[in-house]
Parts: structure tokens; sequence; C-alpha cells
């Protein structure tokens, strides 16, 4: 399975997590997405930035 297909998607997850349910919540899903489908530090911390960057309304 490609890593990269998550990517997009997870983005997304993380950018509605972020909404409803704050920054932290946001990032404890992104480390444990991270830890079960073993992603290299690169691709995590882009989820973070990511996660970080998105607008919370």
């Amino acid at each position: 399975m490609n890593i990269d297909s998550f990517e997009h998607p997870i983005t997304r997850i993380g950018r509605l997590w972020l909404k409803r349910c704050g920054s932290m919540a946001t990032l404890t899903i992104m480390v444990a997405y991270a830890l079960t489908q073993a992603i290299t530090k690169t691709k995590l911390k882009h989820l973070i930035q990511n996660s970080k960057h998105a607008k919370p309304s």
C-alpha cells in the first residue's frame, strides 16, 4: 500500500479534527495514525505542520 495515497485524505481529516476538537486532539490523532502506518518522520512532520496551519472556524 502506498502511503502517498493517504496523505491528502489524512490532511483533510486532520483539519476537520482541528476545527472540532482543537490542536491537541489533532496531534494525538496524527501521531496515532503515524505509528500505525509506520510513515517516515518527514511525512509526520508534514502532517503536523498542515494541521497547525489549518484555521479553525
